[in-house]
């Protein structure tokens, strides 16, 4: 059973040492390993981004150009509340 959803605020940031970054609320997708990554439905360039294990920073996969996530890159963690398969 999937656990309640997080409910994303209009523009979600996460700050650490690095600076500050656009928080994205992701679905799983599964490897070819049996493991799991991240993917998420870019708002940007409208493709799906997936990345692999792991919640975290990654830089951007985005086709547009003009996207803010080609220059900070984003920080991408389950959509899901509690347990995560994406370990």
């Amino acid at each position: 059973m999937r656990d309640k959803e997080i409910t994303p605020t209009k523009e979600d940031t996460i700050e650490n040492e690095h600076g500050i970054f656009p928080l994205i609320y992701c679905d799983t997708w599964e490897l070819n390993n049996g493991k799991y990554g991240l993917k998420f439905h870019c708002k940007y360039c409208k493709r799906e981004h997936k990345h692999g294990i792991g919640h975290g920073h990654r830089g951007a996969h985005c086709s547009n150009h003009d996207s803010p996530y080609r220059e900070t890159g984003y920080y991408i963690v389950c959509k899901t509340k509690g347990e995560c398969n994406c370990k």
